[in-house]
Formats: C-alpha cells, structure tokens, sequence
C-alpha cells in the first residue's frame, strides 16, 4: 500500500492519496508552498514501519533533521517538508489509512451454513426416495394380479401388497405433514444464525456479506460497506 503526501495547490492544504482516495487535511493555507504536490510517498514494510520516497529531486524531505531520497522510517521518526521544514503529521495516516480485517473466519461460518444446508437436502432426497416404496408396493400388487393364480394365493398376496401400500401411504403422508412446518422451521432457524455470523468483523460495520460463497468474497478487496481491507490468506 503506497500512501503519497503532498500540497493541494488550490487550497493549500494537506493533501493525502491512498490508491483512488483522497483526502485534504488541516486548514485552508495551512501548508506553505516549499510542499510539493506530491512531494513524497510512504510505503507500508513487513513487520512494521514504511518506506519512505522522495518523489522529486527539487522537493526537500527531512527525517530527524537529515536531509533524504528514501529511507525506511517509523511514527517515531520526524518528518519535515520543503525549505520552510513543514512537520508531518503521523497521526493522520491512522485518519485515511484502511483498516484491515480478518475474514478468514468466516470461511467456517460459511462452510458450517453449506454443511447443514446440503444436510437438510440429502434428508429431503431420501425422504422422497423413501415415498416411491408406496407406489412400488402398488405395482407390485397388480404385478401379482396379472401374474399370480387364485388357487396358489394370488388373492392373498394382492391383499398384502395392497395393505402394505395403503400402511405406508398413510405414515409418508403423516411425516410429509409433520415436516411441512419443521423443514422451513429448521432451514430459517439455519439462514438466520448465518445472518447473525456472517458478516464483516469490522466493530465498526457488521454489515452481512451475503449469500455468496467464501471463496467468491475472499476474492474482493475489500467490504462493500465500510470499504475495510481484506485479509484473506
């Protein structure tokens, strides 16, 4: 993330680029004109601190006092611009910087939510498997209709298989009933605990990301709402 600092010519303020974002700090005039437009650029480090560029040869960049081109600094060093030594002010890049947030658990949140659905699913495909046994029982008595003799218990069998059917019939169309109401229960019981945990871990924010997979989110950059910086890996 390169953070680029300079003057705004029109109003002479503080003016602070982070990628396609902007922000003018302090007062009008507030800033002499020894500060370049984009007089130098600060660039986050691994394990702390910035690496600081000076992005003219004519601009005058001071760390503790020491005039530089490039030098890797922290919020201890002190920063000053141009011949009239204009200190920056560290506490506004806190002000414009992004923040970033973990998202990484919620790759859990979102592959317990597709476990319990596709749970619900598997039992909703066996229950209906389950319900073609009545209509199998059906035809197995007009099987033995066609096929089976009187004398040898046709009649019985056919009085059996028809018996079967109907018992079964009527304990799927009593389950049927009975999960009428407790699948749509259970499965909005489910969608509202993800609701509840999928959602940007920004304190701040809280917004809920939506029903798209993690895998999909994982791959913007930031959220929607806050505009919070991902940290997916």
């Amino acid at each position: 993330m390169e953070i680029i600092i300079g003057r705004k010519p029109e109003t002479n303020q503080l003016k602070i680029t982070i990628g396609k974002q902007a922000k003018v700090c302090g007062t009008e005039n507030s800033v002499p004109n020894s500060v370049s437009r984009t007089h130098f650029s600060l660039t986050a480090i691994e394990g702390g601190g910035f690496t600081l560029k000076n992005l003219n040869p004519a601009n005058e960049t001071f760390v503790n006092g020491v005039s530089v081109e490039s030098k890797q600094v922290t919020q201890l060093d002190k920063i000053e611009l141009g011949s009239s030594r204009y200190v920056f002010d560290w506490g506004l890049i806190a002000e414009v910087s992004p923040v970033l947030i973990d998202i990484r658990p919620l790759h859990k949140v979102w592959s317990d939510y597709h476990k319990e659905k596709m749970k619900i699913q598997v039992q909703q495909g066996r229950f209906n498997a389950i319900k073609s046994l009545s209509g199998l029982l059906s035809m197995g008595a007009m099987a033995a209709m066609f096929l089976s003799k009187e004398e040898d218990g046709g009649i019985n069998l056919r009085m059996v298989l028809y018996g079967l059917g109907a018992l079964f019939t009527l304990v799927v169309l009593v389950i049927s009933f009975v999960n009428a109401s407790k699948i749509p229960e259970k499965q909005e019981a489910i969608d509202r605990k993800f609701r509840k945990r999928y959602i940007c871990p920004n304190p701040k924010c809280g917004h809920f990301m939506g029903n798209q997979p993690y895998d999909i989110l994982a791959q913007g950059k930031a959220c929607p709402y806050c505009r919070a910086q991902f940290k997916a890996k």
